[in-house]
């Protein structure tokens, strides 16, 4: 160890040369994004990127203001440029259940189409099923089914009349229905008249009438039958007539989205549910109650569909910034409307979190938010270990009253997360959150500082082009960006190191750039960085 000895006046600090520099303004270098002094965060980082094992995700360890969310930005968009747009996902109604919507993912910016396709369909069919229901040909098909059971019910009552008559009794209307009543002397008989006939003549009547209330029982029967036969036939034709409308309306959407299983499967789930609620279709609007035409309203709902990530604009993989991250914000949430002092929810209510957003791709974490929000932390961790993304209603939802509670169908995924924190946060995770070392393998550490040398120097000068390039700023002369260079070596407190908190020197990059120009200066000198 050598003895300590007072400093002289130029050993104070590590004096850089302009004349180190090759350049006379930065405005002659490239502006693009470097990163500077983080090696081994940046190899950290591109493993973590590249391996595709489950748990390989990132936690990204150092001092605020180091670099960490730039250098991660820029290696996640390089890494996502060279990825594939990933699928988008919507929700649609669950006509066997309506609690449980379901979940369908389409190709890359195909959900925002399909969604106006299904909106059209629900036009063309409040249009189109009106029209065919009020048609010549409908009403004279209709009347051909109502005739033919006229006639048929005729026949079968002619029938029993012709019986009726041969046993010397009349078929006569009552309000109960046909009955049939004693003929004497060609005279149909009332209870009056039947009470002054002699008690023989009487008893050779109800005799009689005994043998034909087993014929009539078998005819009316026979009638009821022929009555329901009629009104299942009208329903019949009703519904194959919506049906040919539904298939034709359907048509299009079938051509475009049909070889997609799920898609095939939904249509052919819409169509059959047209068919069910036929008559809601087929009123005129203008004609119905406000109560049905509120009803009809909430019916034609079961056709929306709810896009819930679209990347019809998207290159490449996605890379979400989650600065917020609440149970919501990540997992999604579930929206709801009062209606009559009731909370009401369906599918077009369930909205996307970043976790739906970044699915596909890169989502990133500021860990102080989420070490603040233990469901959210639990909401991330579970849908790491199982893959998929569940909406549920939790937390403040639950404390609300609400009478209808929905179960999305889960979502699979396939995302990389990074956190971004500092060394305390990361070694108090990892000692006492069993899952987080399972979660997160990869730790980027970086670093306060890095060695000075020429080419760091000059990294510090790109740094500067690149922040004068990108906000507008005045060109560094060589001069000034020595005082940079000298003031990255204050920062790190070590002459012989550079520091990487590049948010203070970009501040200071901001400020003279500033000052010269209020001095009218063109380009920035070593007085105005001071």
């Amino acid at each position: 160890m050598t003895s300590a000895h007072e400093l002289k006046e130029n050993e104070l600090w590590n004096r850089c040369d302009p004349a180190g520099f090759d350049f006379e303004t930065t405005a002659s270098l490239p502006g693009d994004v470097t990163i500077i002094g983080q090696e081994r965060a940046v190899e950290s980082i591109a493993f973590g990127i590249e391996m595709d094992a489950a748990g390989f995700n990132i936690y990204a360890l150092g001092a605020s203001g180091t670099g960490r969310a730039t250098t991660i930005r820029t290696l996640l968009e390089r890494a996502a440029a060279q990825r594939a747009v990933p699928t988008d996902w919507v929700y649609v109604n669950n006509f066997l259940d309506t609690n449980r919507p379901r979940a369908i993912c389409l190709p890359p910016g195909t959900a925002v189409p399909f969604a106006r396709e299904m909106q059209e369909l629900v036009t063309d069919l409040l249009r189109e099923l009106p029209r065919v229901f009020e048609s010549e040909d409908y009403e004279k098909q209709r009347e051909a089914i109502v005739r033919q059971a006229q006639e048929m019910r005729g026949q079968a009552l002619a029938e029993l009349e012709q019986k009726v008559n041969g046993q010397g009794f009349a078929l006569v209307q009552a309000d109960e229905g046909v009955g049939f009543a004693p003929v004497v002397n060609g005279q149909v008989l009332n209870a009056e008249g039947y009470g002054q006939l002699d008690r023989r003549t009487q008893q050779e009547i109800e005799a009689r009438q005994v043998q034909l209330q087993s014929e009539m029982a078998n005819a009316m029967r026979q009638v009821r039958d022929l009555e329901r036969g009629a009104k299942r036939r009208l329903t019949e034709f009703d519904r194959s007539v919506a049906n040919q409308v539904a298939g034709r309306a359907l048509e299009d959407v079938r051509a475009v989205y049909g070889h997609l299983p799920e898609i095939s499967d939904y249509l052919a789930e819409v169509q059959a549910d047209v068919v069910d609620n036929v008559a809601a279709f087929a009123a005129q609007e203008e004609e119905a109650s406000e109560e049905a035409k509120t009803a009809r309203k909430e019916m034609l709902r079961r056709y929306a569909v709810n896009v819930l990530v679209d990347h019809g604009q998207q290159q490449g993989a996605p890379v979400i910034l989650e600065t917020n991250p609440t149970y919501g914000n990540l997992v999604g949430r579930i929206e709801h409307r009062a209606e009559m002092g009731t909370l009401l929810t369906d599918f077009t209510m369930i909205r996307a979190g970043a976790l739906h957003r970044a699915n596909g791709g890169y989502l990133v974490i500021e860990v102080d938010g989420l070490a603040a929000n233990g469901a959210a932390w639990e909401g991330l961790k579970r849908a790491l270990k199982n893959r998929v993304i569940r909406t549920e209603e939790i937390g403040e939802q639950r404390q609300v009253a609400s009478t209808v509670t929905l179960e999305p169908e889960p979502i699979a995924l396939d995302v990389k997360v990074i956190l971004i924190g500092d060394a305390y946060t990361y070694y108090m995770l990892h000692d006492h959150e069993p899952d987080f070392a399972k979660l997160f393998k990869v730790q980027a550490d970086f670093g306060a500082d890095f060695p000075r040398t020429a080419d760091t120097c000059f990294c510090y000068a790109q740094f500067i082009a690149a922040r004068c390039r990108q906000e507008g700023l005045l060109p560094f002369d060589r001069e000034a960006v020595a005082r940079v260079v000298e003031f990255g070596s204050r920062l790190a407190g070590h002459q012989r190191r550079l520091s990487t908190h590049f948010g203070e020197i970009a501040d200071l990059i901001r400020e003279a750039s500033f000052w010269a120009r209020r001095a009218g200066n063109k380009q920035v000198t070593a007085g105005d960085v001071g």
